[in-house]
């Protein structure tokens, strides 16, 4: 297997660690959409996302976690409530997949709970019992890992692009 980090982090530029994490970190009081700047990168790991589980379509895939922050408590604010559920992908409803298993999801719906991830709504790992593949989020913002068979090139998964950048990594599950 290799192991790679997908962040939206260039760690060769010394001024990554001033960048924004969250969208929340965007919002200006009262706001409660996130400003076009923080679309752009989302969409950009979106396709990563798509990628993926278009690659891996036959794929038999067991949720390592699936946790849903819904909670009004779970925000920091109401604003950052509406921003976190503002302009999703469309004719998703969120109660049913909450029940649903994630094995059982369309393509789309998998994207849609890893674009809940990048909003900081849900926290998802799952892994593929066919291949070993994983795809999973890094609690942090926009970190992911993925875990690819070794004849699986990662460019087949994350398409080069500026703002999206892979590392090699580890097997953040190896302890289990």
């Amino acid at each position: 297997m290799q192991y790679f980090k997908v962040c939206k982090y260039d760690y060769d530029n010394p001024d990554y660690m001033s960048d924004w994490m969250l969208g929340s970190e965007l919002l200006k009081a009262g706001q409660s959409h996130y400003p076009e700047e923080y679309y752009i990168v989302e969409q950009q790991f979106l396709e990563v996302v798509s990628n993926f589980f278009e690659y891996f379509n036959e794929g038999e895939f067991n949720t390592h976690h699936l946790k849903f922050f819904l909670d009004d408590d779970d925000f920091n604010s109401p604003d950052e409530k509406v921003a976190a559920f503002s302009n999703l992908l469309p004719n998703i409803d969120l109660p049913y997949l909450v029940d649903k298993e994630f094995n059982t999801l369309s393509n789309i719906e998998k994207v849609y709970i890893y674009q809940l991830s990048l909003r900081d709504v849900v926290q998802v790992g799952v892994k593929d019992v066919k291949t070993g593949a994983c795809f999973s989020d890094m609690s942090d913002g926009f970190y992911w890992f993925l875990a690819l068979p070794d004849d699986v090139p990662i460019d087949e998964i994350v398409k080069p692009q500026k703002g999206v950048y892979v590392y090699d990594w580890y097997d953040i599950w190896s302890d289990e």
